[in-house]
C-alpha cells in the first residue's frame, strides 16, 4: 500500500513589529497529501481544531511571555496522524 501521507511542512510568523506581550503569530500548514483534520498546539494550554481541508492556517495570541514549543498534528484519509514540533522554541516577552 502506498504511503501518500506527506511529511508536514509548515511556517510560524509573528504577526507584530514589537516584541511586546500579548504576541500574536500567524501559523501556516505547507504540507502536502491527502490532509482532512489539522491540530495546532500552542503549548499555553490552547489549541485549534481546524476540520475544514482547504483551511490552511490559524492566528494565536500569546498572552504571557514565556517560551512556548508549539506543534501541528496532521490527520490523513488514511487516518494516519503525524505529529511535528518546531526546532525551535517561540519566545515571547
Amino acid at each position: 500500500v502506498p504511503n501518500n501521507d506527506a511529511l508536514p511542512n509548515y511556517s510560524i510568523e509573528t504577526a507584530e513589529e514589537e516584541d511586546a506581550t500579548p504576541q500574536t503569530f500567524n501559523f501556516v500548514d505547507q504540507s502536502d497529501g491527502a490532509i482532512i483534520q489539522r491540530y495546532w498546539v500552542f503549548d499555553d494550554g490552547e489549541y485549534v481544531a481546524i476540520t475544514d481541508p482547504d483551511v490552511h492556517s490559524t492566528t494565536h495570541v500569546y498572552q504571557s511571555p514565556g517560551t512556548y514549543n508549539p506543534s501541528l498534528l496532521l490527520i490523513f484519509e488514511t487516518q494516519r496522524l503525524k505529529r511535528v514540533f518546531l526546532s525551535e522554541s517561540l519566545v515571547v516577552e
